[in-house]
């Protein structure tokens, strides 16, 4: 183990190697006596004579040199404490750095060691890391080929290879397996396909066809069947196929349709209050007063309001005349107030109806007519259509509500407005 300068000596000695210390660490500049650099390697009393052997002591990552230590070169190394030489690494791993205290091992598709690895040559790959020469660097298996016995620590095929079989390709170097041809494509009748050739026209039943008897038409887009290829009919209002050998139709977003079967694309409905010649975007346009467009669809013309209704530019729906207003026209952008002595009691009215005898409206807009003064003595001017009602004279009575004042029978009076004569 490491000993200190004076360490593992028994009291004689120490009391020998004291001043001999001291003089040695003078000498070569390390203070105090008890630093890690040197180490006594042996010990001969002998009076006069006394022998006191000394060797330098390097941390890990150096090694031992007169008068000191020095660190490992690159491509060297040492693992322990107290070296006198540092060790050269071993072939397939390297140190790049000085004062290395272990070498680290050459990637995979690297070689030898040293200060470096340097890379197999193009095409090729090494097997496992730590390869010791550049003859362990073997072809990686080329285009239309594959490997799936000699596999690198990276996952690369390695030779021997194979050719990829009927139905495949592989593009790639270093392929462990090879790809399935694509639907629309076939590998043709040799094997060892790089790529897969494309149907003329149409498409194949399924993946890995081979020769181009198997390409068949296709369902054309707006269309789906089977497979892509049988049974085809055109996808239904709602839905889109947008290219050829589809074998669904896909239905459109939210808030998009098309105008009929067969459709390749969806568009956007206009919005609500909107329409156009297609009842979508972009050509769309707001519903004039007195028409709507229901939210919901496509809308190819606003829809009229009838009598009793009406609607502003833009509506979803019509809206019904309030009570004490009619609309007698369709069409329109607004109702019409009743006039005074008539009154709509209702909503959606399309005319206004005459206050009845004993009832009046003073005002527009009425919805119900009032009864004359709602006591007796009172009575509307006119027998319908009343806008106020008269006083009856002196004289004169009126029961509520009726038409007309009627004049006190013999030995009766009225000195005002009264509901009968008083005896």
């Amino acid at each position: 183990g490491q000993l200190g300068l004076s360490q593992g000596v028994g009291d004689a000695q120490s009391a020998v190697l004291e001043p001999v210390l001291q003089t040695l660490c003078t000498l070569v500049g390390v203070c105090p006596p008890d630093s890690d650099l040197f180490r006594v390697s042996g010990v001969s009393l002998g009076g006069v004579h006394t022998i006191i052997g000394f060797e330098v002591w390097c941390n890990v990552g150096e090694r031992s040199n007169v008068g000191g230590c020095q660190p490992c070169v690159a491509g060297t190394f040492s693992p322990s404490p107290g070296a006198s030489a540092c060790l050269s690494c071993d072939a397939g791993t390297y140190a790049p750095t000085s004062s290395a205290t272990q070498c680290l091992q050459c990637a995979v598709g690297t070689h030898t060691g040293g200060t470096s690895c340097p890379p197999c040559p193009s095409g090729e790959s090494t097997l496992t890391p730590g390869s010791p020469s550049a003859s362990s660097c073997v072809p990686l298996c080329t285009g239309g080929r594959f490997s799936n016995s000699s596999v690198n620590a990276a996952g690369l095929g390695l030779e021997p290879c194979f050719l990829c079989p009927l139905g495949t390709y592989q593009s790639s170097p270093g392929a462990t397996s090879c790809l399935l041809c694509e639907r629309g494509t076939y590998s043709g009748s040799n094997k060892g396909a790089m790529v897969c050739q494309s149907c003329p026209s149409g498409t194949t039943l399924t993946e890995g066809s081979i020769m181009q008897g198997e390409c068949v038409q296709a369902c054309s887009a707006g269309s789906a069947g089977l497979l892509g290829v049988l049974n085809c009919s055109l996808c239904p209002v709602g839905s889109f196929s947008a290219i050829a050998g589809s074998a669904e139709c896909t239905p459109c977003p939210p808030g998009e349709s098309n105008t009929g079967p067969g459709s390749t694309s969806c568009s956007v409905y206009c919005s609500q209050g909107h329409f156009s010649p297609t009842g979508f975007e972009p050509s769309c346009q707001i519903c004039p007063a007195g028409t709507f467009a229901p939210p919901g669809g496509a809308v190819t013309a606003c829809a009229v309001c009838g009598i009793g209704t009406f609607a502003t530019p833009g509506a979803t729906a019509c809206l019904r005349c309030e009570a004490g207003k009619y609309q007698n026209l369709a069409q329109q952008a607004a109702c019409l107030p009743c006039q005074p002595g008539y009154a709509s009691p209702s909503t959606g009215s399309t005319a206004c109806v005459a206050c009845s005898s004993g009832f009046f409206a003073g005002g527009q807009s009425t919805s119900e007519c009032s009864q004359c003064a709602y006591s007796d003595g009172f009575v509307s001017t006119l027998a319908t259509a009343s806008v106020s009602c008269d006083q009856c004279s002196p004289g004169e009575f009126a029961p509520q509500g009726a038409s007309e004042c009627v004049a006190c029978h013999g030995g009766t009076f009225s000195p005002s407005a009264v509901g009968s004569c008083i005896p």
